[in-house]
């Protein structure tokens, strides 16, 4: 199987860059007319196996007058993005313009769309080394056009500019969750190249740091150490104006098209399979000139790492559990560690704790457990290790982790292995010296509580995730036609998915029993005032799947609401009304 490491490099930001005069706002003149060259360069692409990435432009258009226009006698191209790196560039037309300020262009692509037939040629796709290809799906790529965002201006009649649009691969590609598939959104913006310089520079002493390194520009000052968590995209170093692969024989790197100013270069480590790793450390005050190349050579041995300690405060919430007469799903933690330098650690500042029920920490409620006194670095996952239920072949008289029932009777939650090695929880968050940084764990008791076939075993695998909380936002809403549903024996749940990533066959049990497993998080509503709420969301968009209970079992999909768009530390509200949701 193919693996494609999207959002391993976040390269550039929109940068604005005026070849002659300043202002604002687009627009041009009836005095003349003048000429534009445009080029078309890439930022570097970290993937597994992947030797081309294939877009077909069918048009290009720019804004005059208030309406788009589009350019004369261009042919329909297909470019090999990584053929374009480390400053290499194509020519993609010469035109003429009215004299004005411009502020954007814009690229028609020609590209298959999802959920209709791809064709013989699909215009955007992938090629591995082996030579199979898979497809690149453009949302209304090939009507509306994407748009690359900059500034130049024709300042008089004749006059002529060169531009060049980066098409950001990296920020660019988005896979659809666990579907396969592949979805275009390109990031590009334009640079005037007579504005622009460049730097060139050499690395020392990365023997230890194979097989890659990235080195990442930031103006002056700006990189904050938050850049390394993935955003809701997988992206990480968002706000770099410029990165570079480095040649891992030489130690050289390129960073082109760089406004006149000063940088600070934050150098990357990724892993042999093109995971983000750590960094290694920042060299700062690079200046840049227009047409100038810059030259630095950098010694690995004396840049700077992390040092110090934080404190991680700890949280724990839960997605809803769905099941008949069920009134409490236990757990106790006796240990909580984390991986550093190649170790698990266990918590110095954790003491265990008592039985938590699960169920009362749904609807954006939360238990705090611990802070955690630990090194500063960057860490993706930290480990729980539960009270076991089974052990030498017994069932303990008094377990730790159990279901109580509407009638009081109990029902063991035996936990493989989850005393000894301990269960995962996975995301990323950052300990900074002398800082404080809330995470919560959402443990998900909907995913997370398998039966054993036959034997009336119910085995607890959790599935948690981490979320850092100053970076998530939430979905409140209420389901506005609750009324039509019989609240004595139908229930409402809201499931949140990444834009674009659900697919129908969700509704199918997986091996574990688990409906709706591409999921994000979940809300159930009240059945008598259609309240729901979704808490601890990544900042994204999201789709909303509508689903039907009946007596605790599912019953039917009924519908999503689509392009729900989520900020950190913000609610974003969402009422439904089921008569009116969209169909999968």
């Amino acid at each position: 199987m193919k693996r494609l490491f999207i959002g391993v490099l976040s390269m550039m930001m929109a940068l604005f860059f005026v070849a002659c005069g300043g202002g604002g706002g687009s627009g041009s003149s009836s005095d003349g007319s003048g000429s534009v060259s445009l080029y078309m360069t890439d930022a570097p692409f970290l993937g597994e196996n992947v030797k081309e990435v294939n877009i077909t432009i069918t048009g290009i258009e720019y804004r005059a007058d208030g309406a788009w226009r589009s350019v004369d006698n261009f042919h329909e191209t297909m470019v090999n993005l990584l053929d374009l790196r480390e400053g290499k560039r194509v020519k993609l037309a010469d035109f003429d313009v009215p004299t004005g300020q411009y502020t954007e262009i814009r690229f028609k692509l020609r590209a298959p769309e999802k959920g209709k037939p791809i064709g013989g040629n699909p215009g955007c796709f992938l090629v591995y080394e082996d030579g199979t290809t898979q497809p690149l799906f453009v949302p209304s790529g090939g009507q509306s056009g994407y748009k690359a965002k900059g500034d130049f201006v024709i300042v008089d009649n004749n006059a002529s500019v060169e531009v060049t649009a980066d098409f950001d691969i990296q920020r660019s590609i988005v896979k659809a969750g666990n579907s396969g598939i592949f979805i275009l959104k390109p990031v590009i913006h334009i640079v005037v190249n007579e504005l622009s310089g460049r730097i060139e520079g050499s690395i020392t002493n990365i023997a230890d740091f194979g097989p890659y390194l990235a080195v990442f520009a930031y103006r002056d000052g700006s990189y904050d150490s938050d850049e390394t968590i993935a955003a809701a995209d997988g992206v990480r170093f968002p706000n770099a104006v410029a990165g570079a692969d480095v040649n891992m024989t030489s130690g050289s790197f390129v960073l082109p098209f760089l406004a006149e100013g000063t940088y600070d270069l934050v150098i990357v480590k990724y892993t042999e399979e093109g995971n983000y790793s750590h960094i290694v450390g920042i060299y700062e005050d690079v200046a840049v000139r227009k047409a100038e190349i810059t030259h630095v050579e950098i010694d690995t041995g004396e840049l700077t790492p992390a040092v110090g300690t934080g404190t991680l405060s700890l949280s724990l919430t839960d997605a809803p559990f769905l099941g008949d007469n069920v009134k409490g799903v236990y757990i106790r933690i006796v240990d909580i560690l984390y991986h550093h330098n190649g170790e698990w650690v266990s918590a110095p500042d954790f003491n265990g704790t008592a039985s938590i029920n699960l169920l009362e920490l749904q609807n954006g409620r939360s238990v705090h457990l611990c802070d955690i006194v630990m090194p500063a670095g960057h860490y993706t996952q930290i480990r729980f290790k539960l009270e076991p239920t089974e052990g030498h072949g017994r069932v303990k008289h008094n377990p730790g982790c159990y279901i109580l029932f509407d009638d009081n009777t109990t029902q063991d939650l035996f936990v493989p292995g989850g005393a000894q090695s301990g269960y995962k929880a996975v995301g990323e968050f950052n300990i900074t010296a002398d800082s404080k940084v809330e995470v919560t764990a959402d443990f998900n008791v909907h995913k997370s509580i398998v039966k054993a076939g036959r034997s009336g075993k119910y085995l607890l695998k959790p599935t948690i995730r981490l979320v850092v909380n100053e970076l998530s936002g939430e979905i409140n809403g209420t389901v506005l036609d609750v009324g039509d549903f019989n609240a004595s024996k139908e229930a409402l749940v809201v499931f949140a998915y990444k834009e674009n990533t659900y697919e129908s066959n969700d509704t199918i049990p997986d091996e574990n029993g688990t409906r709706f497993g591409g999921s994000i998080g979940s809300g159930d509503v009240n059945m008598t005032s259609g309240a729901y709420t979704i808490s601890y969301l990544a900042e994204g968009v999201y789709d909303l799947a509508v689903v039907k209970y009946v007596a605790g079992n599912f019953s039917e999909m009924l519908g999503l609401v689509e392009g729900i768009a989520v900020k950190k530390a913000e609610v974003t509200r969402a009422d439904i009304n089921t008569s009116f949701l969209i169909r999968p």
